[in-house]
């Protein structure tokens, strides 16, 4: 080793030795830091050479790809039938028609807004939730926005968040999405109020069974911003507080766009 090398290699061991900030360099100087060089990459190591296509949090490798794929406008079709346990409990599908459906000549709306509204209007099943627009870059944004004017749909534009939330909030604070959903329309219809009230549902809707769940447990229309970010190209990343790859960019990557 050259004289350098080990000089460097010396202070910084008796550095380790000497700090009362960590325990596992105080105890063992040098060799401790490949502990947290290997936590500092350990999200990277498990989206991608550890978690499986079906592994559910926070968002399935299988469903990442389908966003990315149709995003981009590739074949998102899969051979072989489904890899998941149809038989397993927690297990969901969408049943056949046993009747043909008549088709329909256009995309079914939903009017919001009742005899009392003075701008009701017609909403699609499908728009872009709310999210964090502060850490997005502004071709981001524009991105979205443009496709919300292509697809004829909703863009809220409203100051929304990225999920990130103290760990006792995001692990056990409030009803599940689904739980809530189906309590909701429950109470609505109890006070005789459901047809006058639309229902939004919004989390984790990434694919039309996502919709068409949502809609039978009582929405009626589905935002998504998940799904949004990954047609962006958030490769959740798990890191910080905002989606990378969608964030706030420096004028050279925002030019990407």
């Amino acid at each position: 080793m050259e004289p350098g090398s080990t000089r460097t290699s010396f202070l910084i061991g008796l550095r380790d030795a000497l700090q009362i900030k960590h325990t596992v360099l105080r105890n063992f100087p040098i060799i401790g830091h490949g502990r947290y060089l290997i936590e500092s990459v350990r999200p990277e190591l498990q989206q991608y050479l550890i978690e499986s296509n079906l592994d559910a949090y926070p968002s399935r490798a299988r469903v990442r790809a389908l966003v990315y794929q149709r995003a981009k406008g590739q074949l998102e079709t899969r051979p072989f039938g489904t890899q998941r346990d149809v038989y397993r409990v927690g297990y969901e599908w969408a049943s056949h028609s046993l009747a043909p459906v008549e088709q329909l000549d256009q995309e079914p709306r939903v009017v919001f807004g009742g005899p009392d509204c003075s701008m009701p209007y017609s909403a699609s099943h499908l728009n872009i939730s709310a999210m964090s627009f502060g850490a997005l870059s502004n071709r981001a944004v524009l991105a979205l926005n443009e496709g919300a004017k292509f697809g004829s749909f909703a863009h809220n534009t409203g100051e929304g968040g990225t999920g990130a939330a103290p760990l006792e909030f995001s692990n056990s604070v409030g009803m599940p999405g689904r739980d809530g959903l189906v309590f909701v329309a429950n109470a609505l219809t109890g006070a005789g109020l459901r047809d006058k009230v639309r229902v939004i549902y919004s989390g984790k809707v990434f694919s039309a069974f996502h919709m068409i769940r949502a809609i039978a447990l009582g929405a009626d229309t589905c935002n998504s911003a998940r799904g949004m970010m990954f047609a962006l190209g958030c490769i959740q990343a798990l890191h910080g507080a905002t989606p990378t790859a969608a964030r706030r960019a420096l004028p050279p990557r925002s030019r990407r766009w």
